[in-house]
């Protein structure tokens, strides 16, 4: 399922990871994340339910996160692997916040989800500013590779359900 690897040990996809990707199984009747006081909700939800933490609920959940919001569309793989490796390296999970990601993204992310490389959740969101404005981060631009820790936000808690994400800010 995948190509190879990164000299940052991220595992790259291949078409087959892409394929299995693009087909996860939704899930049929999933809660959404409550509210909590001083959270931000926003009106987008996890990209693939490969993102799930809590599948008795069908919400992704993240505590003590980064957080990226992408200024614009993340398309290719090249445009993520470097904050990624940083991240993985960190230890620390990472919301993605972008306005679209595209499969091969996708296909990155899943799999290094799914064999433990990354802790890691993608919404798709065409306003970024809301997110940068609560967490008080930049919004960087894709490619990212200049992109370091720092320009990161953070978040205490993230709770991502089908529809709808909450984040609580550090």
């Amino acid at each position: 399922m995948m190509t190879g690897r990164t000299p940052g040990g991220l595992l790259l996809p291949n078409k087959n990871a892409l394929e299995f990707a693009k087909r996860a199984p939704w899930p049929m009747h999933c809660e959404e994340p409550p509210a909590p006081a001083g959270g931000l909700r926003i009106d987008a939800g996890y990209l693939s339910p490969y993102f799930i933490t809590d599948p008795g609920r069908c919400l992704a959940g993240l505590d003590d996160a980064f957080v990226l919001a992408a200024a614009n569309a993340i398309v290719t793989q090249q445009d993520l692997v470097p904050i990624l490796e940083k991240v993985a390296q960190s230890g620390q999970p990472l919301l993605i916040v972008a306005p679209a990601v595209g499969e091969e993204v996708l296909a990155l992310l899943v799999l290094n989800k799914l064999r433990g490389i990354l802790r890691v959740c993608a919404v798709a969101l065409k306003d970024i500013g809301p997110v940068a404005d609560h967490l008080g981060c930049r919004i960087i631009p894709v490619p990212l590779a200049r992109c370091a820790l720092t320009d990161l936000g953070s978040a205490r808690h993230i709770s991502s359900g089908i529809r709808s994400t909450v984040i609580v800010r550090s």
